[in-house]
């Protein structure tokens, strides 16, 4: 099963948010007991409890963004597309949402695939990336550590950056 973020939305616009994750969960088939368990961890982690009741609509950039991560997670995906995670977030938020990456690639082996133009979330999320120079049809691969080393590197359009994991995995 494959998850994402951003590559189109998961959220019902005209719900309150708490019904889109119901409906996430029975698109899915995700058992009622894994739900709640799993939607319990994501209300906390990305502080979504003061907006359960609010329509999607009503929500900020900032906030759907949480939420949307939330909705791709839901359903355990063992491959997670995201793209521009972290964009419209605070810098707290921004941690938040990285730690949890983190966390969820660790714990449950997620392969993480995502597309960012925020160096910060490559430093300290990825250690593989693959970089497409704008407008040209080459492409190359590299660690992280490597790109994000660079002095004055600034790439002039989106990464693509992954780490992989392997279910029950302890490897980052």
């Amino acid at each position: 099963m494959c998850g994402s973020r951003n590559l189109g939305s998961q959220l019902w616009w005209d719900l309150p948010l708490e019904q889109s994750f119901e409906l996430v969960r029975h698109l899915y088939r995700v058992p009622a007991g894994d739900h709640r368990r799993r939607l319990g961890e994501l209300i906390e982690v990305l502080q979504l409890g003061p907006l359960l009741a609010s329509p999607v609509r009503s929500l900020s950039l900032g906030q759907r963004m949480r939420s949307e991560l939330a909705a791709a997670v839901l359903p355990a995906p063992r491959v997670l597309f995201l793209d521009e995670p972290t964009i419209g977030l605070d810098v707290e938020a921004k941690a938040a949402v990285r730690g949890f990456l983190r966390e969820l690639n660790r714990a449950e082996g997620t392969t993480v695939i995502l597309t960012t133009h925020d160096l910060d979330d490559i430093a300290e999320l990825c250690h593989r990336l693959l970089t497409s120079p704008w407008r040209s049809p080459t492409s190359r691969t590299s660690s992280a550590a490597s790109i994000v080393a660079r002095p004055g590197w600034v790439g002039p359009g989106p990464v693509a950056a992954w780490w992989a994991g392997s279910r029950g995995s302890s490897r980052r």
